[in-house]
């Protein structure tokens, strides 16, 4: 039962709406923000902080920047080769 929860999650046939938040890498911006908010909370020692948000919305911009790029040069490279296989 969980399998198949999580493979109609990860295809996106649970929210196909939200398609758009796999194409700007919404799920990795957890995989930065996690060691970012353990170091935070233990050299400030604050829980809850505005600058603690600041750095959320900074590295969820620098993930889906890196996440669009790489999106873009992919269609590139996938046009490169699609005209190449057929020459």
């Amino acid at each position: 039962m969980k399998n198949q929860i999580f493979s109609r999650l990860i295809s996106n046939q649970l929210f196909p709406n939200l398609t758009w938040l796999r194409f700007i890498g919404f799920e990795f911006w957890m995989v930065g923000f996690t060691p970012f908010f353990i170091g935070y909370v233990v050299g400030a020692g604050k829980l809850f902080d505005f600058n603690l948000l600041y750095g959320f919305v900074i590295i969820a911009c620098l993930t889906s920047s890196t996440f669009v790029l790489n999106h873009i040069c992919d269609l590139d490279l996938a046009q490169l080769t699609a005209a190449w296989a057929t020459w």
